[in-house]
């Protein structure tokens, strides 16, 4: 990751003319990787996503020349019996960055600083998904798996306004688009995936 280096946005501009340049000029540096990962989004959509929310954390992969290869958007919430909970909305890397550790060098730099009790996310993304799976090198419980998942875990979810929807097995159905499905569909690592969780 020499030539990497994570980076949070701080939102903090002289003025709303500024803002508002900064905030339009990152959405599509944003946009860019999106397009370069073969993501189906347009402008509005990514700086919603980025920018609809003001207690949303945006975390950037940028490069030594100060351009942004990858971003991770995330929030904090409290759930179940005060639990405190990191929702990751989405991570997006550019195809030079991917498959390098990254999404789980983010998570872990999210967890690191925020230090919440329960990290949750939900995702077609079989690298995704093995990020969070290999989180803390595996001392974490990662649900779903092919166990048994706890009362307590599933009523954490439930708390989650952004997964709340998720069925008894940790399955949120119909959460993305066709076109996202489709993708994922052609990937090798979603059969992988469905091994670990079981084919619900």
């Amino acid at each position: 990751m020499n030539d990497l280096y994570i980076e949070e946005y701080d939102g903090v501009y002289q003025n709303e003319q500024e803002k508002i340049k900064t905030q339009v000029g990152i959405a599509n540096e944003c946009l860019k990787i999106a397009n370069e990962a073969n993501f189906p989004t347009d402008f509005q959509d990514v700086y919603d996503h980025l920018f609809e929310d003001d207690s949303y954390i945006i975390i950037f992969v940028k490069n030594k020349e100060d351009k942004i290869k990858g971003f991770v958007i995330t929030c904090q919430e409290e759930g179940y019996h005060d639990c405190k909970i990191l929702h990751i909305h989405g991570i997006v890397l550019g195809p030079e960055i991917q498959g390098r550790g990254m999404s789980k060098e983010i998570i872990d730099y999210a967890i690191d600083k925020y230090k919440p009790d329960v990290v949750t996310a939900k995702t077609h993304n079989p690298r995704c998904f093995n990020a969070f799976a290999s989180l803390g090198g595996g001392k974490y419980s990662f649900y779903p798996n092919n166990q048994e998942i706890p009362e307590t875990v599933k009523e954490i979810v439930k708390s989650d306004c952004f997964i709340n929807n998720s069925d008894e097995n940790l399955i949120y159905r119909d959460a993305y688009p066709d076109e996202k499905i489709q993708q994922s569909k052609n990937n090798p690592l979603v059969d992988v995936i469905f091994d670990k969780v079981g084919k619900y």
